[in-house]
């Protein structure tokens, strides 16, 4: 279509294994790649498109965050499609200790499509987790009075997971602390149910 995604696997010498084009009618953007216990691969996109190419599922709004299974080998094992009537973007994700995948980023959308938590200002950290079928568990919003947006993540070794927001926002909305200045590192730490244990900026 318009712009797509493309995945090539290199050897350690950097030759090319195989490469893999995914995409739509519309643009399609890599957010992420995630690499699973078992080699596969999950690529972490978001796209404009409806149902058309590789993408399985209706679109929710302007754009949603597009989650594509992959074999080792680079074959097709299932997308899925997460948003709402706004704009998603999909920038980081991880895999956690029992095979859940999580993916971060940002959202424009209240509540609707299959995004289930209000909006807290003009853009918002969204997070989703899902089991390993793509099928969702939660999603939370997270956020203040400006844009915010999930920009990395980690897991600790007590199962809780670290995120990594950019945050202009100042106390607001899921904000308990002030900013610093224009753009801050808003540290945010939640366990394995999404709730806020807790936030340094």
């Amino acid at each position: 279509g318009n712009l797509d995604i493309w995945i090539i696997k290199v050897d350690r010498n950097g030759n090319k294994v195989w490469d893999k084009t995914l995409g739509g009618s519309e643009g399609d953007f890599l957010g992420n790649l995630i690499l699973s216990p078992d080699g596969s691969i999950l690529v972490g996109g978001y796209t404009g498109s409806s149902i058309s190419g590789d993408k399985t599922s209706e679109s929710f709004g302007q754009q949603d965050f597009w989650i594509i299974k992959l074999s080792k080998n680079g074959q097709y094992i299932w997308d899925k499609t997460y948003g709402g009537t706004g704009s998603e973007q999909v920038y980081t994700g991880l895999v956690d200790n029992d095979g859940n995948y999580l993916f971060g980023g940002v959202s424009t959308s209240s509540i609707s499509g299959n995004k289930t938590d209000t909006s807290r200002g003009g853009n918002d950290g969204w997070l989703v987790k899902t089991d390993a079928d793509g099928n969702i568990i939660w999603d939370k919003t997270l956020g203040g009075d400006l844009t915010d947006y999930i920009q990395s993540m980690a897991m600790t070794s007590e199962r809780d997971y670290v995120l990594g927001i950019i945050s202009p926002s100042s106390i607001s909305g899921d904000k308990t602390v002030d900013r610093r200045g224009g753009n801050d590192c808003w540290l945010v730490k939640v366990n394995t149910d999404g709730d806020i244990v807790w936030q340094k900026t």
